[in-house]
């Protein structure tokens, strides 16, 4: 395990610079991606700061170049 904290971006956040309409969608484009999302708490949710880069690779490349 390493010994660094990693900067979380809570989802509410992520989906405001990224311009999702809800948080419907960014679910459904991190799930679309593998990307994973935090439970904080009931009500928090948040992705890592690692993760919130690969999906902002993976979201906006095309989708014939992020399936694998």
């Amino acid at each position: 395990m390493s010994d660094q904290l990693e900067t979380i971006h809570l989802l509410s956040e992520v989906r405001n610079a990224m311009r999702f309409k809800s948080n419907r969608s960014l679910r459904a484009a991190c799930e679309r991606h593998g990307v994973p999302i935090l439970d904080i708490s009931r009500q928090t949710k948040a992705l890592r700061h690692s993760d919130y880069e690969l999906l902002l690779s993976r979201a906006s490349k095309p989708a014939s170049e992020v399936r694998s």
